[in-house]
């Protein structure tokens, strides 16, 4: 028998203050009697003036009595089947992902039934064991394991909902790591000396946790494929509406022409049963630059299109999509991108003077050319210096790695182990027109104008890009650290170069070659890590959020910051100054800035789809009733006490008015 609420036992003061209540009651006054025969009765009220022969045979007080003592027991709560020191532990998982911002019929969301579900379980368990978990984006425990229903019921109060995705396989894990903790209970009559001389040290038992888990969630969580759950879990399911169109996807592309348009890709669908309509948005740096007619999806329709803009130095593009009746869900109706200034690609041009080839390159304004020779090359600093190596006429046996290499008029070993003959004014067969490289290059100046060549035969890691009967022309070859294109002939001996198509396949050449960031930030996802490393001279930044505060965060002292970003979807700016002094007497600073934004964005089809979920059957273990004291199920006592306690009190109020 344990007592699950001993916080109560204060009042068991009450039951001498009603005998001492009792004792107090009799109160005489002096009177004058006229006769002798009334002496017979004071001295029988003498004999009862002692405070234990004044209880005898008073049914009135002894019901108080037993009224007070079986209400006292049952503020006690006691109850059996664990073993001393312990009680059953109650694990409250509150889901507060994306989809839980869901807005139901009666116009609250989902979090905010399931806080209320949360309030009311820790209500029923109250007395017991528990612990809350929070989980989104990432789990979280909100308190430690107590008894203390006002702390748990505040830390429900002031968990706010989520914008990320539904992390519920760590949640879980989490949360059966915190009831496997709880397995080792100390045993009956630990901490006293044994009968047998043992020095009565705590004992620890091991076995069936006494425990279960509450889930308050719309459903909205992947399929559980870890081991089985030995404790019951109990699903409290929230959410009934359906209806919601997001976006899903939301990417950008710089293409390779002269005025460097953008090319902008989204996909919608509707989660939902019914049709739904509205417009699709596209703003950059807050103005409209596109809007759509009004649209309307079908249950479990898809929307794919594409937008082609032009692409400014710097611009915040954001999609939003515009209901003609709300949908249920708001989060997944917007998503961000950021545009960035592209620094220049670093090209070497190796080996010896050619004219043609440097005009060719000097031409892209988003080239900055370096030239040394063959002999002055050193492999190991040059995928440090440069984003791409042009080689011609001459290449090393072996590539250095980590950087691009295009190649003319040589064959690089390390993928052609034998030279291929030479062919004089070969015909094309074919060439791949949608690879990046070839899209915008005309090869008509090369069909049967060339003069020779050594087309190459496909070897491992290799393919065919523009082709004649006898091999390839022009190839790629790549590896995981090596990537490259072989241009197989001598451009002097060509037309090649004198088509305006040669400084465009040059210019995707590098393009695809340097791998540079594009300049378009897609952006993280709510509770993705993000580091950031500013630069010498700034150990702190602002933040400024998308809903316009600014916080500060410091760095530390390897000069970087780390942080999650999590709950505020849209861009958010990191801001930073460092000022650095020309001289020790010039009292002017130079001042560098340091500007990142980062997006923000949902683009999860799991967290758009918002329809009702069967409930969740996680299953759970049976107890094992062979242990002693702890695998009997629980029985709680409290109920039976108030029942005699009132039955005690009706017998009093009975007594005394029969009195």
């Amino acid at each position: 028998m344990n007592i699950a609420a001993p916080q109560f036992i204060g009042w068991a003061i009450l039951i001498p203050l009603l005998l001492v209540m009792w004792f107090l009651k009799i109160r005489r006054r002096k009177s004058e009697v006229s006769s002798v025969l009334l002496w017979k009765k004071a001295l029988e009220d003498q004999r009862v003036k002692s405070p234990f022969q004044r209880l005898v045979k008073n049914l009135l007080l002894l019901f108080q009595l037993l009224c007070l003592l079986f209400l006292i027991l049952g503020l006690l709560r006691p109850e059996s089947g664990s073993i001393i020191y312990a009680s059953r532990l109650n694990v409250i998982m509150l889901d507060r992902s994306a989809s839980m911002s869901s807005l139901e019929e009666d116009g609250r969301t989902r979090f905010e039934i399931a806080k209320e579900k949360a309030l009311d379980r820790i209500e029923e368990v109250d007395g017991e064991r528990a612990v809350l978990i929070s989980f989104g984006e990432n789990a979280e425990v909100l308190t430690p394991v107590t008894t203390d229903g006002s702390l748990l019921a505040r830390m429900v109060n002031e968990v706010s909902p989520g914008s990320g995705v539904t992390n519920f396989e760590d949640a879980l894990e989490l949360a059966l790591s915190v009831v496997r903790q709880d397995e080792l209970i100390p045993a009956a009559g630990a901490g006293s000396a044994g009968t047998d001389g043992s020095d009565g040290s705590e004992e620890l038992l091991s076995n069936q946790p006494d425990a279960r888990i509450f889930l308050i969630s719309d459903g909205v969580v992947p399929e559980w494929k870890g081991d089985s759950i030995e404790v019951p879990v109990i699903v409290d399911s929230v959410g009934f509406s359906s209806s919601n169109v997001g976006i899903i996807a939301f990417a950008a592309r710089r293409e390779f022409t002269e005025e460097g348009d953008l090319k902008v890709l989204l996909e919608l669908k509707n989660t939902g049963d019914d049709p739904l309509e509205g417009v699709l948005r596209l703003l950059g740096d807050g103005e409209v630059l596109k809007e759509t007619e009004p649209k309307t999806l079908e249950g479990k329709e898809s929307w794919i299109l594409s937008f082609e803009t032009i692409s400014g130095p710097s611009l915040q593009l954001e999609a939003r999509w515009i209901p003609t009746n709300s949908d249920a869900l708001a989060l997944d109706d917007s998503a961000w991108l950021v545009l960035e200034n592209m620094r220049k690609l670093r090209v070497v041009q190796v080996g010896r003077p050619n004219l043609l080839l440097e005009n060719a390159l000097l031409v892209i304004e988003s080239v900055e050319l370096f030239q040394i020779e063959y002999d002055e090359v050193d492999p190991e600093t040059l995928a440090s210096e440069f984003d791409v190596a042009v080689w011609d006429g001459e290449v090393p046996d072996e590539l250095p790695t980590g950087l691009g290499h295009l190649i003319f008029n040589a064959v690089p070993k390390q993928f052609w182990k034998e030279e291929p003959p030479l062919v004089e004014a070969p015909r094309l067969v074919s060439w791949k027109k949608e690879d990046p490289v070839l899209r915008f290059s005309s090869l008509a100046p090369l069909d049967g104008r060339i003069l020779k060549t050594f087309p190459l035969p496909k070897r491992p890691g290799t393919s065919g890009l523009v082709e004649c009967r006898e091999g390839s022309i022009i190839s790629r070859f790549s590896t995981k650290n090596l990537r490259g294109l072989v241009v197989s002939f001598d451009i002097f001996e060509s037309s090649w170069p004198l088509s305006p198509s040669f400084p465009f396949f040059v210019d995707a050449a590098l393009r695809d070659l340097g791998r540079l960031n594009n300049g378009i930030n897609s952006g993280l996802r709510s509770g993705d890590l993000l580091e950031i490393e500013p630069g010498v001279g700034i150990d702190r930044l602002d933040h400024k959020w998308p809903s316009g505060k600014i916080t500060g965060l410091s760095l530390e002292d390897a000069g970087f910051a780390r942080l999650r970003l999590i709950d505020e979807l849209g861009v958010h700016h990191f801001h930073g100054l460092s000022q650095r002094k020309e001289s020790a007497e010039d009292e002017d600073s130079n001042d560098f800035q340091f500007n990142m934004y980062v997006p923000l964005n949902l683009l999860s089809l799991e967290e758009s789809r918002i329809e009702p979920r069967p409930d969740l059957d996680l299953g759970g273990a049976e107890v094992d009733s062979s242990i002693s004291g702890w695998g009997e199920s629980r029985r709680e006592y409290w109920r039976i006490l108030l029942a005699l306690g009132l039955i005690c009190l009706l017998g009093e109020w009975a007594v005394f008015h029969r009195r």
